[in-house]
């Protein structure tokens, strides 16, 4: 059997474009970011596979560690933790709190 050019599907630039449009500004935060003395946060997309929605698993003090679900809202990155609404955002190491960041 041979190729025609004819049987190839036609590439939908438009589609490829709207699917780059949808990345998020958040998406580009998947990965492990480490703290100081074994703290972490992990972010992974979630593993329903909808956009914005992601996989965190947060070490945030020695005592604990803990798996949230959270959402893009933007900039930010929305979970609840111990009942309270928190976001994850950009900032810099003196934001931190912690004298090793700073």
């Amino acid at each position: 059997e041979t190729f025609d050019e004819s049987d190839a599907a036609p590439i939908d630039n438009q589609a490829n474009a709207q699917s780059a449009d949808a990345r998020l500004p958040t998406d580009d935060w998947v990965g492990k970011w480490t703290g100081p003395e074994g703290l972490f946060l992990d972010i992974q997309p979630s593993p329903d596979g909808k956009p914005g929605h992601y996989a965190l698993t947060n070490k945030d003090n020695l005592d604990r560690q803990g798996d949230y679900p959270g959402v893009a809202e933007g900039t930010t990155i929305r979970f609840v933790r111990d009942g309270k609404d928190l976001a994850i955002r950009p900032g810099n190491g003196d934001e931190t709190g912690f004298k090793y960041l700073a």
